[in-house]
């Protein structure tokens, strides 16, 4: 019994765990929102930056350092997840040209810590 719990466990895990090593495959490559719009339609992306407004139904608007574009995110995806416009997200998807329209269809969604510098870390000791 117990030894079937541990399978059941491991398997759940690796199930919970599939779509980020999908994601983070050899197809994607992290790119700035510049150089997506660059892509052919159907080119694999990931974007580091952050979401910083809930446009509509499933459009979300994404921006990094060097510009915007709309992600097209799926009720599934989001998985009821706060919308915090201060947090790193990376973005794993697909560009989808349409007409004169761009934005990335999302596949998966990942939360990136922040890793303070040094000084930081001494100022906040500090205070």
């Amino acid at each position: 019994m117990k030894k079937r719990y541990l399978i059941l466990t491991a398997l759940a895990a690796f199930l919970l765990a599939l779509p980020m090593l999908l994601a983070t495959g050899a197809d994607y490559k992290v790119i700035t929102v510049a150089e997506a719009r660059q892509l052919e339609d159907d080119a694999k992306v990931a974007l580091e930056g952050f979401i910083i407004e809930d446009l509509s139904d499933n459009m979300f608007l994404f921006r990094d350092a060097t510009g915007d574009i709309d992600l097209e995110i799926d009720e599934k995806v989001w998985n009821e997840r706060d919308m915090d416009p201060d947090q790193v997200v990376r973005v794993f998807g697909e560009i989808d040209r349409e007409n004169d329209s761009l934005k990335v269809e999302v596949e998966t969604i990942i939360d990136i810590e922040i890793i303070l510098d040094e000084e930081e870390i001494e100022e906040e000791n500090i205070e």
